[in-house]
């Protein structure tokens, strides 16, 4: 806020901060991404992290364990969290993640059956 205090201490020009920094002067909590995934949570499936800590599940769904039924769970959560945070930059990397697991080829199960259960196309070739 260097330069932007006046003299009695308060915040001057806020209109012309970025809007998370704006954000930030309203109280508006802001995620950030900072744990380590340790290999016991990376062992873990999504719904398993997402019963544990479901606090931090949009910052360890990055490094857990997919398998069908967790590639499904993590579609529920996304749509949830889209709802409750849509501008938030590590929802929008768990959901490009949810993007590489369901179209990109990061999936390691039965492509066709879980296509079937999201009811999605798969990719053309």
């Amino acid at each position: 806020m260097a330069g932007r205090l006046n003299a009695n201490g308060q915040v001057s020009g806020i209109e012309s901060l970025p809007a998370r920094a704006r954000a930030l002067l309203d109280g508006t909590v802001i995620l950030q991404p900072q744990k380590k995934m340790s290999g016991a949570l990376q062992a873990m499936g999504f719904r398993q992290v997402l019963a544990k800590y479901p606090n931090d599940a949009w910052d360890y769904g990055l490094g857990c364990s997919y398998d069908e039924d967790d590639v499904v769970a993590l579609r529920d959560y996304l749509a949830e969290m889209f709802v409750k945070l849509p501008n938030e930059t590590v929802i929008a990397k768990l959901a490009c993640y949810f993007d590489a697991l369901v179209y990109g080829g990061g999936y390691q199960g039965d492509l066709g059956s879980m296509h079937a259960r999201l009811g999605v196309q798969p990719p053309s070739p």
